[in-house]
């Protein structure tokens, strides 16, 4: 044991009343460090910065050109742009800036931006009424091949959850602010009556046991909007469970008298399904303001995409079965509108019960105005209603 020190080094680290930085063993290796020759090399060396990407705020930024070598058949070329990462990694590791320890007393906020191809998430404090922000962790990670297809809107909850579960021990139990540059997001957050796709409320629900509060900030002032857009390459969470979950209420949604599949042919064979479908994946509805200049968008029904575009919150995307839902029901197709009514009609039920029936289920606009014109046609339902008019009529003689 060693007793009056004013610094310990542990594991690599060394702790001080100021914080934390790495030890100088690992810098100096570092610094004694040639660039690497080959892919294993180049392994290494990323394999041991990766222990230190802590002190380092855009780590996944800084390796992206030298991960880039590691890749399935890539050629092994160490580029200028390699050799500036490796350089610029060194002087970030030899620099005295420290980590700064978790204090409990102090105003708690995390910083939390999703791009095409990453999550990020910075932890802060600063005393109460002062301007004293010290880091506290720096965090990001790289999207799987399947959540690079979700919405923006989904990609940035998804890193809302990713933030507070990576500084779980943090957060965990105490009031903290969330800032994101989402604004949509933002409002879902702080609007709980608000309908939602299904795999936002999923990812939502793993939000609820943090004490936060959710506040917008512009993209230029959001610092970890950055990171995000370069992040290591190996995710450390999984979410295939919100998959599952999508899937489970898609199944659900189903009606029993369509399959699945048909429902997702009939989808792919529809022009404006699919371009809804990658409108809601790269978020990028502006393009309906400007048809004219988006060839695919010349020959297509612009009002019916604006029409969805009033509710793009509430749409998802099913990966698996490449159906669109909008909440927990499912977008049907045109070609199933008619089959659609007239089966939730076999009963006879009155308009306002057809309805309710197809709402459980579908979604399609125009419903209403199809279930009353069918109705009003159906040769049951008005022979129906002849009876009872006479029988009334002469109910009322006698």
């Amino acid at each position: 044991c060693k007793f009056n020190k004013r610094h310990l080094e542990y594991f690599g680290y060394v702790f001080s009343e100021e914080g934390m930085r790495p030890s100088e063993s690992k810098v100096r290796a570092l610094k004694e460090m040639s660039p690497p020759e080959n892919a294993n090399a180049a392994r290494s060396f990323l394999g041991f910065t990766n222990y230190l990407k802590r002190f380092i705020p855009d780590y996944s930024t800084l390796t992206h050109p030298i991960r880039q070598l590691l890749k399935k058949n890539a050629h092994f070329k160490w580029t200028d742009e390699c050799e500036k990462s490796f350089k610029t990694i060194i002087d970030m590791l030899s620099d005295e800036k420290n980590l700064a320890y978790f204090d409990e007393e102090k105003e708690t906020m995390v910083y939390c931006d999703a791009s095409p191809v990453g999550h990020s998430a910075i932890l802060l404090q600063r005393t109460p009424g002062k301007d004293d922000l010290h880091v506290i962790n720096y965090s990001s990670r790289a999207l799987k091949d399947v959540e690079c297809r979700y919405s923006q809107i989904e990609r940035e909850c998804l890193g809302m959850v990713y933030a507070a579960e990576k500084n779980h021990i943090y957060l965990f139990g105490r009031n903290f602010t969330l800032f994101n540059d989402h604004k949509a997001l933002i409002n879902i957050l702080n609007n709980k009556k608000r309908n939602i796709p299904l795999r936002i409320e999923r990812m939502l629900l793993r939000l609820q046991d943090y004490d936060l509060e959710a506040k917008h900030v512009s993209s230029d002032d959001n610092i970890s909007d950055y990171t995000s857009r370069h992040p290591v390459d190996q995710p450390n969470t999984t979410n295939s469970y919100i998959e599952t979950y999508v899937n489970m209420v898609t199944n659900f949604a189903t009606p029993k008298a369509f399959k699945i599949e048909d429902i997702a042919t009939g989808t792919e064979n529809e022009i404006e399904l699919q371009i809804l479908k990658e409108m809601i994946q790269a978020n990028d509805w502006y393009k309906l303001d400007e048809p004219q200049k988006h060839e695919h968008l010349r020959k297509v029904n612009i009002d019916l995409l604006k029409q969805f575009r009033k509710v793009k919150d509430e749409l998802t995307v099913n990966l698996k079965h490449g159906v669109i839902l909008k909440g927990n029901r499912i977008v049907l197709p045109t070609k199933f509108y008619e089959d659609a009514v007239r089966i939730c009609h076999v009963g006879h039920q009155g308009i306002e019960k057809t309805k309710q029936l197809l709402r459980t289920k579908v979604f399609f606009f125009g419903m209403d105005k199809m279930v009353e014109n069918c109705i009003k046609n159906c040769i049951a339902c008005q022979c129906t209603g002849l009876q009872t008019t006479c029988s009334d009529q002469t109910r009322r003689s006698s």
